[in-house]
């Protein structure tokens, strides 16, 4: 979430950020964890109280994993990927890229 924080677009926050995680008062942890939950967010934009507005749908393209990497136990499956369709066997080794996935403009047809 810091390189989020850290890009041309949002780093007019980091200042901020730096101050609160410095600071022993309550009010400076609740305003750091507003500024974690809009980094995390959802698809959908949302304005906290005070002058922060950040697209909530950032987490998506600054994911802490990128990506997963599993062993199917499935016999036979066809994985729809894009315009492509994957035939998997059990013990196929399957990487799910969360990046890509996230670029998906079937599913944010705006991902950025």
């Amino acid at each position: 979430m810091i390189d989020l924080y850290l890009s041309d677009k949002y780093y007019s926050h980091w200042p901020e950020i730096k101050e609160l995680a410095l600071s022993d008062e309550p009010e400076a942890f609740e305003k750091l964890k507003k500024y974690a939950l809009e980094g995390y967010g959802s698809h959908h934009s949302h304005r906290l109280r005070g002058p922060i507005l950040i697209k909530r749908n950032r987490f998506r393209l600054s994911t802490p994993a990128f990506g997963l990497i599993r062993v199917t136990g499935a016999d036979k499956i066809d994985v729809q990927d894009g315009p492509d369709v994957v035939s998997v066997k059990s013990g196929d080794t399957v990487f799910t890229n969360f990046i890509t996935a996230g670029l998906d403009p079937s599913k944010f047809p705006d991902p950025y």
